[in-house]
């Protein structure tokens, strides 16, 4: 998982005098860094050009709870105006997890959700590969339904129920490389 943040007032840009100038740090987070892949990862950014404004971080990852914490850390740690623009989730789906985020109502808005993800390509149809296993598998409009229902669908306080939290910018089905599994090609945007 990357997080992205985007700070306010550089205090190292010299390019523009305004107070507006936009810098990022790239934090990589994942449950099984230890020192060396820590290291690899870290090394990744250097060779990329982009070690200076990177870090990595070991966190359990099973929990949106827990990966909240660490972005509103992330975004406290050099900048009270810091916020988190960008959420690259990458590996294992977490259901959970994922339902979580998409009903979280402290990330900012322009916050991005992308994922590539083993998904049936038409409503109704079923899994007829191996793997993954078809718990792990999203159903053909599972996303869209989730990022597209109200953060606070049927509350007396916070959005109404036709208010939706995320734009959906893109939702497509494709074939991965391997095998030709149906994979689903999501993108949401936090409005």
């Amino acid at each position: 998982t990357f997080a992205t943040t985007a700070k306010d007032d550089n205090p190292n840009d010299t390019s523009s005098s305004t107070s507006t100038s936009r810098w990022l740090h790239v934090a990589a987070i994942d449950q099984r860094y230890n020192a060396r892949q820590s290291k690899i990862v870290q090394d990744f950014f250097e060779r990329r050009g982009v070690g200076h404004i990177s870090s990595v971080v070991k966190a359990n990852l099973s929990k949106w709870d827990i990966m909240r914490d660490i972005l509103s850390a992330e975004d406290r740690k050099d900048s009270e105006r810091s916020v988190t623009n960008v959420l690259y989730c990458v590996r294992f789906f977490i259901r959970s997890f994922v339902q979580s985020m998409a009903k979280c109502s402290t990330l900012g808005g322009g916050t991005i959700f992308a994922i590539s993800h083993f998904c049936i390509a038409k409503q109704g149809d079923s899994w007829t590969w191996d793997h993954p296993n078809p718990d792990a598998v999203l159903e053909r409009n599972e996303l869209r339904d989730l990022f597209t229902c109200p953060i606070n669908a049927g509350s007396s306080t916070g959005t109404s129920s036709t208010d939706e939290a995320w734009e959906v910018l893109h939702d497509e089905i494709a074939l991965d490389s391997d095998h030709g599994r149906t994979m689903i090609h999501f993108v949401a945007r936090k409005r």
